[in-house]
């Protein structure tokens, strides 16, 4: 019975260090998956951190561009403004301009008319003053223009002839 005893004893001890050794052997895997898993986990954290930094940096570049597009925007709009007021400014001169120059043609057609007045009294004080000094025969002495000398050299013909 003691050998029969020995040998289960040993069996046994065998069993266990087959048990032991497997436990042994799983615990090693459960230490190198845990490795692993904080392997991945060191991974995936840092992979997070680079994500997120990039998002940070997209975002900023982002914020960035906007903030340009608004200024040129901004910038357009008060460049658009300006030249409504110069142009508000340009029309209002153009108004006063065209106000001033109807001013002056009504000015200038009253002093056309006021000339043409003046020479047609001019000429029939000259054809007066002509057939005057024709009645009494004597010479009639006009200003040098071109005009009164044209009437002079008239009156001097009609004389001769």
């Amino acid at each position: 019975k003691t050998t029969n005893l020995q040998q289960q004893l040993e069996t046994l001890e065998s069993a266990l260090k087959q048990k032991t050794k497997e436990h042994s052997d799983v615990l090693t895997e459960v230490a190198t998956l845990k490795k692993l898993l904080r392997d991945k986990d060191k991974g995936l954290a840092q992979t997070t951190s680079e994500l997120e930094k990039q998002r940070e940096k997209s975002l900023q570049l982002e914020s960035e561009r906007n903030q340009e597009a608004l200024l040129e925007t901004l910038q357009k709009r008060r460049n658009m403004d300006n030249l409504e007021q110069d142009l508000y400014t340009a029309r209002q001169d153009a108004d006063r301009l065209m106000e001033e120059l109807r001013s002056k043609d009504k000015e200038l057609k009253y002093r056309a008319e006021t000339l043409k007045n003046l020479e047609s009294q001019l000429s029939q004080e000259r054809s007066r003053g002509i057939e005057a000094a024709r009645k009494e025969g004597g010479c009639l002495l006009l200003a040098p223009t071109p005009v009164n000398h044209a009437v002079a050299l008239k009156v001097q013909d009609s004389k001769t002839a």
